[in-house]
C-alpha cells in the first residue's frame, strides 16, 4: 500500500496505490459502485493494468452502463493486441460482437465478428473458436432465419465441449440444437434441447454475460410460441439468478420486462401501463431487443384498450 500524502491544508490525499487496494477488495465483495469509482479515480491519475482495466469494465457492466462497458472492452481489446496476445483479443472481440449484437446494432456485430474470426484462424484449436461458432450461427439463425448453420455448429461445438472439458461449449451446442429444432417445427426436440441448455446455467458454470443472454434467449421462444408456463419458469429462474447479483446491470430490468410480458398476458393491463416504459427506456443502447419488446407489449396494451 503507498504512502498518503498531503493537501496544503493538511488533509490526507490517498494514493494511487490505496485506490488500487481499495477498488479490488470493493470488486471482490462485489460492491460495483465503490470499485468502479476509485479505479477511474486510479485511471486519472496513469494506466490502469489490464487485470484492473477489466474489473473497470465489468464493474461498470455490474452497474447497466452497458455503453461505457464496451468502450473500455475496446481498450482492453487494443491492448491485447499491442501485447501480442492474440487468444484473448479473439474472446474479447466475440465478447465485444455479442454485446453490440444484442444492443441491436447488427453491422458494428459483424465487423467484430471479422476481427474475432481473423484472430481465431491464426491460433490452434481451442475453445475461443467455439465461443465465436456459437455467436456467429446465432447471428446467421437471427437475421436470415438459416437453421442449418446452426445444426452444424451444433455438431462442432458438441465436440468442442468434450475435447477441451468446457462446459460453456456443451451448453452452446443445446442452445443451437435447440433453436434449430424450433425454426424446423421438431418443437418437442427443441424445447427438450434448450430446456437441457439451461442446466449447466443453473450450476453457476456458465459465466454472466453468456448465462444471461441464454436466459433471454430461451425464454424470448417461449414466448414467441405461447408456452407460458415454460417462460414464468425461466423467468422466475432469471429473477433468482439475477437478484442477488446486481439491482442495476443489465438483466434485473430484462427480468422486469419478462415479468411484465407475462402479467399482460394474463390480463394485468394497468400494471404494464404503470412500469414497463421506464423499464424499457433503460435498456435502450444496452439490450435493443428487450427494450424493443417492452415498447411493443405497451402499444398493445394501449391498441387493446382502443388508445
Amino acid at each position: 500500500m503507498g504512502t498518503l500524502e498531503y493537501s496544503d491544508t493538511g488533509a490526507p490525499v490517498t494514493s494511487t496505490a490505496e485506490l488500487l487496494q481499495d477498488a479490488r477488495e470493493a470488486f471482490a465483495r462485489g460492491d460495483w459502485s465503490a470499485a468502479r469509482e476509485r479505479l477511474t479515480c486510479a485511471r486519472a491519475t496513469g494506466e490502469l493494468d489490464l487485470a484492473d482495466l477489466d474489473r473497470l469494465g465489468r464493474a461498470t457492466w455490474w452497474l447497466g452502463d452497458g455503453a461505457a462497458e464496451m468502450s473500455i472492452s475496446e481498450t482492453i481489446y487494443g491492448r491485447l493486441l499491442e501485447e501480442g496476445n492474440l487468444r484473448d483479443a479473439a474472446r474479447r472481440a466475440t465478447m465485444l460482437c455479442l454485446a453490440w449484437g444484442t444492443r441491436g446494432d447488427f453491422s458494428v456485430a459483424q465487423g467484430w465478428l471479422n476481427r474475432a474470426r481473423r484472430l481465431v484462424e491464426q491460433l490452434p484449436r481451442g475453445p475461443e473458436r467455439g465461443y465465436l461458432t456459437y455467436v456467429e450461427a446465432a447471428l446467421v439463425l437471427e437475421v436470415e432465419g438459416d437453421s442449418l448453420p446452426a445444426e452444424t455448429a451444433a455438431a462442432e461445438l458438441t465436440a468442442a465441449a468434450r475435447d477441451f472439458d468446457d462446459p460453456v461449449l456443451g451448453c452452446f451446442a443445446r442452445v443451437l440444437s435447440g433453436l434449430a429444432a424450433v425454426r424446423s417445427g421438431r418443437t418437442t426436440d427443441g424445447f427438450g434441447d434448450l430446456d437441457e441448455a439451461m442446466l449447466p446455467v443453473l450450476a453457476g458454470e456458465v459465466p454472466p454475460l453468456w448465462a444471461g443472454d441464454i436466459y433471454c434467449t430461451v425464454i424470448h421462444v417461449c414466448e414467441a410460441l405461447g408456452d407460458l408456463a415454460r417462460m414464468r419458469t425461466w423467468t422466475d429462474s432469471l429473477d433468482q439468478w439475477a437478484s442477488p447479483l446486481s439491482q442495476t446491470f443489465l438483466y434485473a430490468g430484462v427480468t422486469r420486462i419478462h415479468q411484465l410480458q407475462l402479467v399482460r398476458a394474463e390480463g394485468g393491463w394497468d400494471a404494464v401501463e404503470r412500469g414497463i416504459e421506464a423499464h424499457s427506456r433503460q435498456l435502450v443502447g444496452s439490450h435493443g431487443w428487450l427494450a424493443a419488446a417492452g415498447y411493443y407489449e405497451l402499444g398493445e396494451v394501449r391498441r387493446l384498450r382502443g388508445d
